[in-house]
């Protein structure tokens, strides 16, 4: 985990908007992202709350994971 908001321009998006990305090991079949690494694959995503990048990390995949478990119903 790592915060790169003070390496990259965020003049354009609201004041106090974060950048956190994680890095995790690069698994056969998935792609590439954000990055060139042929060992690791690397998420990034913008938040404006306050806290440890680790921590926004954690809860931002708990939500991903109640929707996942919780599908919209089909048509």
């Amino acid at each position: 985990m790592a915060e790169l908001t003070d390496l990259v321009d965020l003049s354009d998006w609201p004041e106090g908007t974060r950048l956190i990305v994680r890095r995790e090991p690069l698994h056969p079949g998935t792609k590439h992202s954000l990055f060139a690494s042929t060992m690791f694959r690397y998420w990034g995503h913008y938040t404006d709350a306050d806290g440890d990048p680790v921590g926004l990390d954690v809860h931002r995949l708990s939500r991903w994971a109640a929707r996942d478990s919780n599908p919209e119903p089909a048509d």
